[in-house]
C-alpha cells in the first residue's frame, strides 16, 4: 500500500509540474475597455471635423450642421437607471 501511495504522488506531481509547458500562451489581445481600431476606424473622422454625410464619420456619430459647416457630432452621453 505504502508502495502505491508513493507512485501515486509522484506522478500526480509530474503531471501538475509540465502541464503548464503544453499551455497556450495568452493572446496579445487589447483590454475590454480599450475600443478596437480597425483600419476603416482610423480612416473614419473624429468628433469636430468637417464632413459631408454621416458616413465619414466614426460609428454611432453622425454629420450635424453648426453654423455654416457640416461637423461629426458624438452621440450624447446617457445616464444608465440604477436598479
Amino acid at each position: 500500500m505504502k508502495n502505491f501511495m508513493v507512485k501515486t504522488f509522484i506522478a500526480t506531481i509530474i503531471c501538475l509540474s509540465t502541464g503548464g509547458a503544453f499551455a497556450k500562451p495568452p493572446s496579445p489581445t487589447p483590454k475590454r475597455d480599450e475600443p478596437i481600431e480597425t483600419e476603416s476606424t482610423r480612416k473614419k473622422k473624429q468628433p469636430g471635423e468637417e464632413c459631408q454625410n454621416s458616413d465619414e464619420c466614426r460609428h454611432h456619430h453622425r454629420c450635424k450642421q453648426i453654423g455654416e459647416i457640416k461637423v461629426c457630432v458624438a452621440p450624447e452621453p446617457h445616464e444608465i437607471p440604477k436598479t
